[in-house]
């Protein structure tokens, strides 16, 4: 399985950025396996993940809480 990882952005100009970052293989679907995937990810991208101001799951109820997500 994979996840596509996305970032928008407000540049020196406020002017809004879109950037896709690259796509993360994945074994395990649960929320902590999942997280812990995306934040190596960031990291090893160099974005600084105290900014993080907002988190979007298109639809993902593991990522979201709905389920519990164990595959």
């Amino acid at each position: 399985m994979q996840f596509a990882v996305l970032i928008r952005c407000l540049d020196t100009d406020k002017i809004i950025e879109d950037h896709f970052l690259g796509m993360v293989n994945v074994k395990k679907t649960d929320a902590e396996s999942l997280t812990g995937k995306m934040e190596r990810f960031l990291i090893s991208k160099e974005v600084d993940i105290s900014k993080v101001m907002f988190v979007r799951f298109d639809g993902c109820n593991t990522m979201s809480g709905v389920n519990t997500g164990r595959s």
